[in-house]
């Protein structure tokens, strides 16, 4: 989903995601993306070197609104479970076509397999959350049974002006939590809600169904 065209209250619903980019917003959002809602995937990364999993990607001259909800999602084997990047490309305009990144919810989501993946270094596995700048928050982010089997390492974004991840952020947390902290060191960064890093693995999706081989689904398929 990227461009001029706008999109409003669209639904993804019950797929197989299997080598790629995942389910990717972006790089333009000029049009606006808002009320996606996105429900019932699986992502199989494969070991993508290049693997996302649910990705919004965006910069300053190709921004726009986006709002969205992910939930009831599995996703194993990503390099990057959970991005919100407004700095994907080096920026061409900093008063048009900014990014504005709002209410983006994360609910009932797991993340699995992880150590066993072509990267096991923790440092490889990246949350990216970052907002624009102090006056253009990254707002709203609610985190409610989110629950990776290895917690994440915090990324940075490759054109942002300052490093780590999450930065100029207000999360939330659900009651199901998370099942691992919410760094709060980086700039502009508030957390709120219920305790992070709290949540129960007999809560988590299971996800010992979700990822067929995609040549039960097509029998022509390599894989």
């Amino acid at each position: 989903m990227n461009g001029y065209c706008s999109s409003t209250n669209t639904l993804v619903a019950h797929n197989h995601f299997y080598y790629g980019h995942g389910m990717s917003v972006g790089s333009g959002t000029q049009g606006g993306v808002t009320g996606l809602y996105v429900w019932d995937l699986s992502i199989d990364g494969e070991d993508s070197s290049n693997g996302a999993g649910l990705r919004i990607k965006t910069y300053q001259g190709a921004g726009g609104e986006v709002s969205a909800t992910y939930a009831d999602v599995c996703m194993r084997r990503e390099k990057q479970p959970i991005v919100i990047d407004p700095f994907y490309s080096t920026a061409t305009s900093t008063t048009s076509y900014q990014p504005n990144l709002h209410d983006i919810q994360f609910v009932d989501i797991h993340a699995v397999s992880l150590a066993g993946a072509k990267y096991p270094n923790a440092t490889n596995w990246n949350d990216v959350l970052n907002g624009v700048n102090a006056s253009n928050l990254l707002t709203n982010v609610t985190l409610d049974n989110v629950y990776f089997d290895r917690a994440p390492a915090w990324g940075s974004s490759s054109k942002a002006s300052f490093m780590g991840s999450p930065n100029y952020t207000t999360i939330v947390i659900g009651s199901g939590s998370t099942s691992f902290p919410i760094p709060t060191s980086g700039l502009n960064v508030t957390v709120s809600g219920s305790t992070p890093g709290t949540a129960s693995s007999g809560n988590a999706v299971d996800c010992s169904g979700a990822f067929p081989s995609f040549s039960s689904i097509n029998p022509q398929a390599p894989i």
